[in-house]
C-alpha cells in the first residue's frame, strides 16, 4: 500500500463556504467507510477460514467501532449542512481547515481538487 503524505511545502487554499467544505469533509468520510466496510468483509472472509484468538476479536470489534463511528460522524455532517442557512454564505480558508492535515488526498478534496486514485495493487500491505 502506498502512502500519501503531504507535500512539504504548503500550496495556499482558497475561500470556500462552510457548507462546501463539510460537503467535502462527508465525502472524505463516505469513502473512508466504504473502505472500511470492505476492509471488514476481507477479514470476515479470512477469519471464517481460520481461528482467531480473544486478543484478535477485540480488535476486529475495534474495527467495526471505528467504520459505525466514521459512518455516524458523516451522518451527522450531512444533518449539519442541510440545517444551517448561515453556512451556506459564511466562508473558510480551505488551508486553515487542512492545516495539520499529513495525507495529501485530502488536501486535495478540500481544496476541491479532484481525488486521487486511491486503490492499490492486490498483494501489496504497507501498514505504516
Amino acid at each position: 500500500m502506498e502512502t500519501h503524505s503531504a507535500p512539504t511545502q504548503k500550496v495556499p487554499g482558497r475561500d470556500v463556504t462552510v457548507q462546501e467544505a463539510m460537503t467535502r469533509v462527508t465525502w472524505l468520510l463516505d469513502e473512508a467507510c466504504a473502505d472500511l466496510l470492505g476492509a471488514q468483509q476481507a477479514v470476515d472472509d479470512c477469519v471464517t477460514k481460520v481461528v482467531i484468538g480473544e486478543e484478535e476479536m477485540r480488535s476486529l470489534q475495534k474495527l467495526d467501532s471505528a467504520t459505525q463511528i466514521i459512518e455516524a460522524v458523516a451522518t451527522i455532517l450531512r444533518n449539519l449542512t442541510c440545517l444551517s442557512t448561515t453556512w451556506k454564505t459564511a466562508t473558510v480558508s480551505t488551508a486553515g481547515l487542512y492545516d495539520g492535515v499529513k495525507l495529501s488526498a485530502v488536501q486535495q478534496v478540500l481544496r476541491g481538487e479532484s481525488a486521487p486514485d486511491m486503490t492499490h495493487p492486490s498483494g501489496e500491505i504497507d501498514f505504516f
